[in-house]
């Protein structure tokens, strides 16, 4: 019979396992704070949160817009001041998107591809507002569009 002998691992080939496993620990880290600590919020200045109601959803205007690589369908739309708006985002890309409108800090969550994510807020401000897609790279490629308040 022939016998395979194993030799343990040294010292320094432990250790450096060791520095690895920690290096790759504190990547996930940094990774998981950067997220919770830069992830978009959903209102702020100039946005009213949605109220609960029967009265309000009469009131509220739905947008449907459809993200892929790299725009969004539709790129524009009007709504009016102090109603509720209700923006049905839909990732029909291969790659995990979100809409954001940064000025008013008003943003879905990044979905994946298939996903859909609604956000409700009540825009208290006339005027045109950007949004975009954060995921890096992807406003720059094109995945930008405009709100119009009116």
């Amino acid at each position: 019979m022939d016998e395979t002998q194993v030799t343990p691992p040294t010292p320094e080939k432990k250790a450096a396992g060791q520095k690895s496993l920690i290096w790759g620990l504190v990547v996930l880290i940094v990774l998981a704070l950067g997220y919770m600590l830069f992830k978009p919020g959903k209102n702020t200045e100039g946005v009213l949160p949605n109220q609960a109601g029967a009265n309000n959803t009469a009131n509220t205007q739905q947008e449907n817009i459809t993200g892929t690589e790299f725009s969004f369908s539709p790129s524009t739309f009007t709504v009016k001041k102090g109603r509720p708006v209700n923006i049905v985002f839909r990732n029909d890309g291969k790659y995990p998107h979100n809409l954001t409108i940064g000025s008013l800090n008003v943003a879905t969550k990044t979905i994946d591809p298939g996903s859909r994510d609604t956000v409700t807020f009540t825009p208290q401000n006339s005027g045109q507002f950007q949004f975009s897609c954060t995921v890096p790279g992807h406003a720059d490629r094109g995945m930008v569009g405009m709100m119009t308040v009116e």
